[in-house]
C-alpha cells in the first residue's frame, strides 16, 4: 500500500480507503475542515439600521456632443456622491485611454469602478440607462441623507461638461426630471 501526499509542503498524508463502493481516498477531517455555510442573504447594513423601504435608483440620460475634436466619439461617467462631494459609487464609465480626461470623475472616485458598468470610448452618443442598488463601493447600504448623481462627458483631450443632480434618500420615493443642458438630455432619476 502506498501513501498519497498533497503538495510539496507536507501538511499531512493519508492512505487510500475502501468505502465499499470501490477504492477511494478520504482525507482526514483535521486536515480539511468542512466548508462554512453560505449566507445567501443581502449584505448587512454597515452603519446601523435604516428604516427606508427604498432599494433602487434608476438613472436615464441621453448625451450629445460637447464640440471637441474627436466627436462623435466620447468618454463619460455617471456616479454617486454624498452632498459634500465625497465619492459613493460609480454607476457607469465608458472610457479607456481617454478616461484621463474625465477630470471630475477621476478626482472624486480615484478611478474606482467596482461593480460599475464599464466600456471603451463610445463611437457615438446614446441614451444611458443605469440602475443602482443603493450600496456604496464597499457593498454597504447607504444611509438616509443627501446625495447627488453626477454626469461627466468629454469628446476632446481636455475637460468636458459635468452636471450634478441632488436627491435625498429618505422613506418616500423620488422622481426627478431635471432641466436639460447642452450635453445632457432626457434626464430622469427615479428613487423607489
Amino acid at each position: 500500500m502506498r501513501l498519497i501526499c498533497a503538495g510539496l509542503v507536507l501538511a499531512g498524508c493519508y492512505q487510500p480507503t475502501d468505502t465499499g463502493d470501490g477504492p477511494g481516498i478520504t482525507a482526514p477531517s483535521e486536515l480539511f475542515p468542512p466548508d462554512a455555510p453560505v449566507d445567501a442573504g443581502p449584505p448587512p447594513l454597515c452603519g446601523g439600521s435604516d428604516p427606508s423601504p427604498l432599494s433602487r435608483l434608476a438613472v436615464t440620460v441621453r448625451t450629445t456632443p460637447v464640440g471637441g475634436t474627436f466627436a462623435p466619439r466620447n468618454v463619460g461617467a455617471i456616479w454617486i456622491e454624498r452632498a459634500d462631494g465625497s465619492f459613493v459609487r460609480t454607476l457607469e464609465r465608458w472610457a479607456r485611454v481617454r478616461g484621463r480626461w474625465l477630470l471630475r470623475f477621476n478626482a472624486s472616485s480615484q478611478g474606482n469602478i467596482v461593480d460599475a458598468i464599464t466600456s471603451a470610448t463610445l463611437t457615438s452618443h446614446k441614451t444611458h440607462e443605469v440602475s443602482w442598488d443603493l450600496r456604496d463601493a464597499e457593498g454597504c447600504e447607504i444611509e438616509a441623507g443627501d446625495y447627488q448623481v453626477v454626469f461627466e462627458l468629454t469628446d476632446r483631450n481636455a475637460a468636458g461638461e459635468s452636471l450634478a443632480i441632488p436627491f435625498t434618500k429618505d422613506t418616500a420615493p423620488v422622481s426627478l426630471a431635471p432641466a436639460e443642458t447642452r450635453t445632457f438630455h432626457d434626464l430622469s432619476i427615479e428613487l423607489n
